[in-house]
């Protein structure tokens, strides 16, 4: 599923992400970073189940390390997405 912001000066679209500490976890969906491509902080959870959720807040509170490799190009090929 994709993110679509508001048709009118997309004024919903996120402005803070340069500004403030952001994260953007990714859930069930790999390619959400060409609808946030400002994020300086992308996780690609891939899956919306109990396990996984519960995995990616495992890694976030320090108590497992990121050591997964994306299997599909994240980036979707878009030169905006490389900040």
């Amino acid at each position: 599923m994709r993110l679509f912001w508001a048709k009118k000066h997309a004024l919903d679209v996120p402005r803070h992400p340069l500004e403030e500490p952001s994260v953007f976890i990714s859930f069930a969906n790999p390619y959400h970073l060409q609808d946030v491509p400002r994020v300086k902080t992308y996780i690609n959870a891939y899956s919306c189940h109990r396990p996984m959720i519960e995995a990616a807040l495992d890694k976030l509170m320090g108590r497992s390390p990121f050591k997964g490799v994306s299997p599909v190009d994240a980036f979707c090929g878009l030169p905006d997405t490389h900040l």
